[in-house]
């Protein structure tokens, strides 16, 4: 009897599975494929900055994110602080030493920088500067004595804001001003230059001279005596003319363009309001019209005082008999500084 040889199956087996686990692979890279396409982010250009050239422990710094369009930020500086959020934050670094500071923007990309913090120099003492007197104020052609009364100073260079040089080299100089204005006097000590001592003066105009007016009074006339008969008759004297009005004295002359500069310097407070005083009939009371509204001075000086302000238009209408300031026309605007007025 003749036995039959079985044919060997030669079609592939697959085990069921594979084929699930294979399915179950592509549905998950579709997943994270197309979680990955909504999450992403355009990582170009993220970058951020740092306003000091040198940060030191204890000082303020600030960091602003340069990134373009930008929606979400988080911040972490590295030295153990919670995280800030913000277009631009402050921070402190109480201690010197590297810290890494990170940037995340949109929650995706991430910016690294490494940064320096150094040392707090220790305050520079009082006593290193130089200490002088001089007045509050002066005048235009009039001498000023200044006194300096550092202790152990053996060579002086007083600068009186006039000129780019040195222009006293003793202890007590003489000084004559030759225009009006706040000067910055500045004293260096023993050539110190790292510890000059400044202080501010201001200097009024020279006062303008009153006009000598010619009376026209006539000589001294001489009796005449005339005999006619028994009468002596004596020749009229002739009556001096009448004395001309005497004019009121003159307030210091102050243009336009200096009273501008007056304001601007009582808004940087770099000049007290009261300076303007001695040209202004009324004083603090002299009449003000400021955008169209009526007001005095002093209400001006208090509104722009510690301020950034800018000058549109002025206008100055003076008495003409003393020249003080009657009225002040000025157009100014408030210029915003950290998005405050």
């Amino acid at each position: 009897m003749a036995m039959r040889e079985e044919q060997p199956n030669n079609k592939p087996v697959f085990d069921r599975s594979i084929w699930i686990t294979v399915a179950l692979t592509a549905v998950m890279g579709l997943f994270v494929l197309g979680y990955k396409l909504l999450t992403y982010s355009d990582c170009t250009g993220a970058d951020f900055t740092f306003d000091r050239d040198q940060l030191i422990a204890g000082h303020i710094v600030s960091f602003k994110d340069q990134s373009p369009q930008a929606a979400g930020r988080e911040w972490a500086f590295g030295d153990g602080s919670p995280p800030a959020a913000g277009e631009e934050v402050l921070h402190v670094f109480k201690h010197p030493g590297e810290y890494r500071v990170t940037l995340q923007v949109d929650g995706g990309c991430s910016v690294r920088k490494q940064v320096v913090v150094r040392k707090r120099e220790p305050a520079v003492p009082s006593s290193r500067y130089p200490d002088f007197s001089m007045p509050p104020t002066a005048r235009v052609g009039e001498p000023v004595r200044f006194t300096d009364n550092t202790a152990g100073a053996k060579e002086w260079q007083w600068s009186f804001g006039e000129t780019m040089q040195v222009d006293a080299r003793t202890k007590e100089p003489t000084y004559v001003f030759q225009s009006s204005g706040v000067k910055t006097v500045m004293l260096i000590v023993n050539g110190k230059e790292r510890y000059a001592a400044k202080k501010r003066i201001t200097v009024f105009a020279r006062p303008v001279e009153e006009p000598k007016f010619d009376l026209d009074l006539p000589e001294r006339a001489e009796l005449k005596q005339e005999k006619v008969g028994d009468t002596i008759s004596i020749a009229e004297v002739p009556l001096a003319p009448p004395l001309k009005p005497v004019p009121q004295n003159r307030t210091p002359e102050l243009s336009r363009m200096q009273l501008e500069d007056y304001l601007l310097q009582v808004a940087e407070e770099q000049r007290a309001p009261e300076t303007l005083i001695p040209f202004c009939c009324e004083g603090f009371n002299t009449r003000v019209r400021a955008d169209g509204e009526e007001k005095s001075l002093r209400v001006l000086l208090q509104d722009i005082q510690g301020k950034k302000v800018s000058i549109e238009n002025l206008e100055v209408l003076k008495q003409r008999e003393t020249g003080c300031i009657d009225l002040i026309k000025v157009d100014y605007n408030r210029k915003k500084v950290l998005g405050l007025f």
